[in-house]
């Protein structure tokens, strides 16, 4: 008995191996499917949209001449050249021209601006009635912008006017 007992037990292993051996061969391939598997996204899958960079209007005083110097009791004249740097309109400027003395600020009439426009404003002072170097600004007040004041210098001379000068004979 001992070479069929042996023979059938051969026989019975063989058997057992085969399905074990085909056992683990599935579960080693149908979990390395899972693991190693990543999902794909369609192509027409909803993506986040790429914030575009905020729009601004920069308004900036790209000339600012003054005529200097002038005698005591004469105006000044001052030309500007307002340009808008940005990518977005600008609208209700003005353009504020400061000169020391009662009343002595200047402002333009009201201005709209489109990205990459510019606008030339000439503006006129009161008579100025002191001598020496006087420190002039001027800025752009704008509803969605504003820019920095620009300075410029106005030298006022003590000769008279001639103008202003009456002589009796």
């Amino acid at each position: 008995m001992s070479d069929s007992s042996n023979s059938f037990l051969k026989w019975i292993g063989g058997i057992l191996a085969t399905i074990i051996a085909g056992f683990v061969l599935w579960k080693l391939t149908n979990s390395n499917n899972r693991v190693t598997e990543t999902p794909q996204k369609p192509a027409d899958a909803y993506t986040e949209p790429k914030h575009a960079p905020e729009k601004k209007a920069h308004v900036t005083i790209s000339t600012f001449n003054i005529k200097t110097p002038i005698n005591i009791g004469e105006s000044s004249t001052a030309d500007f050249v307002v340009t808008n740097d940005g990518d977005e309109a600008t609208t209700g400027c003005h353009l504020i021209w400061d000169l020391p003395g009662l009343n002595n600020s200047r402002n333009s009439e009201s201005f709209d601006l489109a990205a990459g426009e510019s606008k030339s404003i000439s503006l006129i002072s009161n008579s100025v009635p002191d001598k020496g170097d006087i420190t002039t600004t001027a800025q752009v007040d704008c509803s969605n912008c504003s820019t920095e004041k620009v300075e410029r210098h106005l030298v006022v001379q003590m000769m008279m006017n001639s103008n202003s000068v009456h002589l009796k004979q």
